[in-house]
């Protein structure tokens, strides 16, 4: 596709033909006397999964390339996908400090967080307040459900002053069974 020299080769041209690589997000292209053509390339750096077929990068664009790597998975609108990309750094901090990472992250046309763990552990922070809601479940934690020996299901933190647990039930189990880990 590139054709001509260095005087009439046709620069946007040859730069739609970089920009259609899958795994190209920008390209600088510049004449440098007396005969070359510099370009610089800057790869798509993937960060999440989106839809079926599509990939977030690191800057909350979506692009489609093939990659069999391991990523989690942002749930949304096209259009909160950059700000689910920012966000995503604050619950990778805040859950590394309980040992958990964010395996999917969503926001609902309603504009509702929700943050599964890849513990399963699903947390609803709702539309509004989701940093301090996250940060006062992450400092309650250790000294709360962290000390249940059983698997947490959900936690909604839509509460002005707390937090509501659902645990995760066992077969044959009676309601309400879960035990608290020692004391101390």
């Amino acid at each position: 596709e590139i054709e001509g020299n260095f005087f009439t080769v046709n620069l946007p041209r040859v730069r739609a033909a970089f920009e259609r690589l899958p795994w190209v997000r920008k390209v600088d292209l510049r004449r440098q006397w007396p005969d070359r053509l510099e370009v610089a390339l800057e790869e798509h750096v993937p960060l999440a999964r989106w839809g079926a077929d599509a990939l977030v990068n690191t800057h909350g664009e979506v692009f489609t390339a093939a990659y069999d790597g391991k990523l989690l998975n942002f749930v949304g609108a096209r259009e909160t996908l950059k700000e689910i990309t920012i966000q995503y750094e604050f619950f990778r901090r805040n859950l590394a400090a309980i040992g958990l990472a964010p395996v999917q992250i969503g926001v609902t046309p309603r504009r509702a967080w929700q943050v599964r763990a890849d513990n399963g552990m699903t947390i609803e922070l709702g539309r509004e307040d989701i940093e301090p809601r996250l940060e006062r479940f992450v400092g309650a934690y250790a000294r709360t459900i962290g000390r249940l020996q059983r698997r947490i299901d959900h936690v909604d933190l839509r509460y002005s002053n707390g937090f509501a647990v659902r645990i995760h039930e066992l077969r044959g189990e009676p309601r309400g069974a879960a035990k608290a880990g020692k004391k101390g």
